[in-house]
């Protein structure tokens, strides 16, 4: 298994207030340090041989705008919740989260004036309240020069292929953050089981000991948050932003 860096959430000129060719997207990617994308034009998914020439890892998808909010079909397996409190008319999601996979909880720049942007906080805590029930993902929702992988995704899988890719997003097998030179390791263990982000730890006798190791991040501010069935951690830079997310660790009950 190892980990691979990918944006969820992109557009080309293709879609409203897209200035780039998927061709540049995808060169703007590798400069940054990225491993795949998903491409998800607004609506369509007309263009995506433009995205597949480039020979880079793209997963086809689309982004379903609707009056009551918008959502990211992925390769036609993972529905993903997009900006779910941007603060515009159908901005923000209010459809029956049955059916849906994943929640975009880190959209671009954690702090933006883009109004589609500007609700990462909110969406951070909304999420927080049931972390269990659909992995976190964060990406860039580019659409000018500048903007991939700000936010992005790393994932955990065999193989940097769009069924592995799936697979380790559908199981919360990943961590978010805002930077390439970001590394993170957050494991539990108890006795001879290790647990990494997305698994389960196996039930034992003791407390679980969590480590959590950041690194690319001046002065980061870690925070872990704690219950009985889940650990996950954030890691704030000094001034309040967002450097790193990530998805829980599955804590078994202690029994005696």
């Amino acid at each position: 298994m190892a980990w691979f860096r990918g944006d969820c959430h992109t557009h080309s000129a293709r879609s409203s207030g897209g200035e780039l060719t998927p061709a540049q997207v995808v060169a703007a990617a590798r400069e940054f340090g990225l491993d795949f994308l998903a491409a998800t034009e607004h609506g369509t998914d007309e263009n995506f041989a433009d995205w597949a020439a480039t020979g880079f890892p793209v997963l086809r998808g689309r982004e379903n705008i609707t009056p009551d909010g918008h959502w990211l079909d992925i390769e036609g397996r993972l529905r993903v919740v997009a900006h779910p409190h941007a603060p515009y008319p159908g901005g923000t999601f209010t459809l029956p989260p049955d059916g849906f996979d994943l929640v975009e909880v880190w959209n671009g720049a954690w702090r933006s004036d883009v109004p589609w942007q500007a609700d990462n906080e909110a969406a951070l805590a909304g999420w927080l309240l049931d972390p269990l029930t659909r992995p976190a993902v964060g990406d860039s929702d580019i659409h000018r020069a500048g903007q991939i992988g700000v936010a992005h995704t790393v994932v955990r899988a065999d193989r940097c292929t769009p069924g592995a890719i799936l697979d380790g997003l559908a199981a919360g097998r990943s961590w978010i953050t805002d930077s390439a030179s970001t590394e993170l390791t957050f494991e539990a263990r108890r006795g001879d089981h290790v647990a990494q982000i997305g698994d389960t730890l196996p039930p034992g006798d003791g407390e679980p000991e969590l480590t959590v190791d950041v690194r690319g991040v001046p002065g980061a501010r870690v925070e872990l948050h704690r219950t009985d069935a889940y650990a996950l951690v954030e890691v704030r830079h000094p001034d309040g932003r967002m450097a790193a997310l990530t998805n829980a660790i599955r804590l078994s009950e202690t029994r005696g």
